[in-house]
């Protein structure tokens, strides 16, 4: 099995595992993976993700060009090209439209205050958000392309999340632990209470933790 082929079984996979975590429904969402040779392998556009499966994995140039797969790539390919220019660290994109995430920020639940676990301390930094862009146009791209650079969390405001990093695995985790984070802050609302943050020791103790 050539890289290529390993690639799009572990974006099929991941794309299977997003669905079924609840991330997304339907044909929503999107995967990506950047290539040595400068293409990018995505999924293609209309495919239930709880279905895909490798095939359903198109390679495009670094243009947005379909390169080969029978699929037609994801209409939000320009958005995940903008973002590998501006972080060429990024070799993986994972987009979901998580339910937790979606509901703080239609709610106005802020997700970028004092962290108040650990993982949401270690792992969720430099959290940017992006105005709002209308999906599967090249608004995407202008609307990450200030931030991109910045963060490896966008919240897409009123759309959901990317996440990015230097392998799937932790593109994905990364969505994980942002939905869980956003969950607690949503029940922490409606608790009426404050949780209570990390002193400045204890959290800079948390994020020199590498990962």
């Amino acid at each position: 099995m050539n890289d290529i082929e390993r690639f799009k079984r572990e974006i099929a996979e991941y794309a299977r595992l997003m669905y079924e975590r609840g991330y997304v429904t339907a044909t929503e969402g999107n995967i990506s993976v950047r290539l040595d040779n400068g293409n990018t392998l995505i999924t293609a556009s209309g495919i239930v993700k709880g279905l895909i499966t490798p095939e359903g994995v198109t390679e495009i140039g670094p243009s947005g060009d379909p390169v080969s797969g029978a699929g037609k790539p994801s209409t939000e390919r320009y958005t995940h090209l903008e973002i590998y220019r501006q972080n060429p660290s990024a070799r993986a994109i994972v987009h979901t439209h998580p339910p937790y995430v979606l509901l703080c920020n239609t709610l106005g639940i802020e997700l970028t205050a004092a962290p108040f676990t650990a993982e949401s301390a270690m792992f969720l930094r430099d959290i940017r958000i992006a105005r709002f862009a209308l999906p599967s146009t090249s608004e995407g791209a202008d609307a990450v392309r200030p931030i991109a650079g910045e963060t490896n969390i966008i919240l897409l405001d009123r759309h959901g999340t990317i996440t990015y990093g230097e392998t799937l695995v932790k593109a994905f985790s990364l969505t994980e632990i942002l939905e869980k984070h956003a969950k607690l802050c949503y029940l922490a609302s409606i608790s009426g209470k404050t949780p209570k943050p990390f002193d400045k020791k204890t959290l800079k103790r948390l994020r020199d933790i590498p990962y």
